[in-house]
């Protein structure tokens, strides 16, 4: 049996009202097809990411430290605070699992460098928080998000944004 007929199978059995079974069939093959066209054209970097944001949901504690590492990184200019609040953070909660060895090494090693040239390392560690939160984190400076919002607008594209 495969998964397709595992879910199919699973979801007619516990729908609490009656579902047409072939209409129930074309969308479970459309949703295939879908799914396989979309990995036909998925980039290494999209790969590279979905792996990335895959391992993350598997560590609980790298999840939570991404969370607030993000929110909380932006938010001073004071680079000695970001530097402080990113130390606290990982003693909270430790360097995430699902990082790379190579980002490991990066991060306990630059938050160690953070703590005597913060204004040097912290600009790094935000640099590159943004980069690799760019396609799941809006930017919240208005004329950004504006923007941001136009290109989405003409691109028909409808958007859920939560505060």
């Amino acid at each position: 049996m495969t998964v397709i007929d595992q879910i199919t199978e699973s979801a007619l059995d516990s729908a609490p009202f009656q579902i047409d079974d072939t209409l129930a069939q074309e969308a479970i093959a459309l949703a295939a097809q879908l799914l396989e066209q979309a990995n036909t054209i998925e980039t290494a970097a999209e790969r590279q990411q979905a792996q990335k944001i895959a391992g993350m949901m598997h560590d609980t504690d790298g999840k939570i430290l991404t969370m607030l590492l993000s929110d909380q990184a932006f938010r001073s200019q004071n680079h000695a605070r970001v530097a402080d609040q990113i130390r606290h953070l990982l003693d909270e909660y430790g360097i995430p699992q699902y990082f790379s060895p190579m980002e490991r090494f990066m991060l306990k090693w630059g938050v160690w460098l953070a703590r005597y040239f913060p204004g040097i390392v912290v600009p790094q560690i935000t640099a590159r928080l943004r980069r690799e939160t760019r396609s799941v984190i809006l930017p919240g400076e208005e004329d950004a998000f504006r923007a941001y919002l136009h290109k989405r607008d003409d691109a028909r594209t409808r958007l859920n944004i939560n505060q």
